[in-house]
């Protein structure tokens, strides 16, 4: 909810100012999914499209809102994924 709630409370001051830009992060999983983590899916979802209406709900006032979405690296939490068959096959589908 931190991009939701920074968004918000921004976006009320660069209204005003009549300049801004706002970058969320979201993650390629907000566009595509694979199986399970659905959640997580949902929630990057959320940012991809919560920009997208917050920048067209801002653009009058020349606000910026864009989001970035990163893929999938290799970290000590994904490692087991890039370790397995099934893991790199469901990464390269994505």
């Amino acid at each position: 909810m931190g991009w939701f709630n920074m968004s918000r409370e921004v976006g009320k001051i660069m209204k005003e100012q009549g300049y801004g830009k706002i970058i969320n992060t979201a993650s390629i999983g907000g566009r595509f999914a694979s199986e399970g983590n659905i959640a997580y899916y949902a929630s990057k979802g959320a940012v991809v499209n919560f920009t997208r209406g917050l920048a067209a709900d801002l653009a009058p006032y020349n606000v910026t809102v864009n989001a970035i979405a990163p893929g999938v690296f290799e970290t000590e939490l994904t490692r087991e994924s890039f370790e397995t068959d099934f893991g790199r096959e469901s990464l390269a589908r994505i």
